[in-house]
């Protein structure tokens, strides 16, 4: 049994806000195609978990969220593209980030 783990469906600015969640260790996000709003941005890089697990079905917003999160701290330590649909333009990618550690 997992009893310190919390799995929560919704945008992450909206899902913040009803669960007042303190300091996560981990955050995975899969946002639509459309990609992270700025403000879901803007939230994560203040919540700063140690790790982050990007899932995204849309390169160029990935691109576009990425180089948001590393300007507010975050580093790409694995970039992993799947191919869910054969013969289509579709890719899915994942990425797992890493929160910069702030120096003492």
């Amino acid at each position: 049994d997992i009893t310190n783990c919390t799995f929560t469906a919704g945008r992450v600015e909206d899902i913040v806000r009803e669960k007042n969640f303190k300091k996560p260790d981990l955050v995975v996000v899969d946002p639509p195609r459309s990609g992270i709003t700025p403000k879901g941005i803007d939230i994560l890089s203040r919540l700063k978990p140690p790790s982050l697990i990007y899932v995204s079905c849309n390169p160029a917003t990935l691109a576009r969220d990425l180089g948001r999160l590393v300007s507010r701290g975050f580093t790409p330590e694995r970039i992993a593209p799947f191919d869910l649909f054969p013969h289509t333009s579709h890719l899915e990618t994942l990425v797992v980030l890493k929160a910069a550690r702030r120096p003492r």
